[in-house]
């Protein structure tokens, strides 16, 4: 199976309900079969709010909201996305349509800016350049797929007094995001027990590196 429909997800997007359009999000299938891909998807849980999007220059819309649960995997994106106001869009909105799960910090809003969001995964309809009311009655598809995982969990810690981000995460390939809402933002830090191995091998690579 090349894809797999999310169980039952039809979302109205027209008032009228006698000429509704809906969605159905689908997934991609996976190499372990009947469970799906959406199924193997799971590195989702630094996923914080839901974007929507839709429209051209001429009519665009969009929105943002947080997510109130934490993301099991990709399958999840059912729940997150049944009832939302998002969707609820008048018959003349431009095609396509554009969802996205992004990790944003500080969970804010989606255009806080202060630190780069980054997109989890991400789908549009493959109709375009036409308007929603064109489809009443019929089922419009967003294909779902995972840009990046959540990879290494990030934790922020306050940034003392004369300190940089760079010392407070120990290593500077661990900084995330500098001096952000008072802050640091890195990736998960080393256990002492790792940290004291980095320093006595960090010593002696500066030895044979002549730093």
């Amino acid at each position: 199976m090349s894809r797999i429909a999310a169980c039952a997800l039809l979302v109205s997007l027209t008032a009228c309900k006698e000429q509704q359009t809906q969605i159905r999000f689908t997934f991609p299938g996976g190499a372990d079969g009947g469970a799906g891909g959406c199924q193997a998807q799971t590195d989702l849980k630094c996923v914080n709010y839901f974007q929507f999007s839709a429209g051209n220059d001429d009519g665009f819309r969009s929105g943002c909201t947080p997510i109130q649960f934490v993301l099991g995997n990709l399958c999840d994106l059912v729940q997150l996305a049944e009832g939302q106001e998002l969707f609820k869009l008048p018959p003349e909105t431009m095609l396509p349509i554009r969802v996205a799960g992004v990790r944003v910090f500080p969970a804010i809003s989606c255009n806080a800016g202060t630190c780069p969001a980054k997109t989890i995964f991400s789908g549009a309809t493959l109709e375009s350049g036409a308007p929603i009311g064109n489809y009443a009655g019929q089922v419009l598809e967003i294909p779902v797929t995972v840009n990046m995982p959540c990879g290494t969990p990030e934790q922020f810690f306050l940034l003392p007094e004369g300190s940089t981000c760079a010392q407070v995460c120990h290593r500077p390939d661990l900084l995330v995001c500098d001096n952000v809402a008072g802050g640091c933002l890195c990736k998960e830090l080393p256990t002492p027990e790792e940290l004291d191995a980095q320093r006595m091998d960090g010593g002696q690579g500066g030895i044979d590196s002549g730093q």
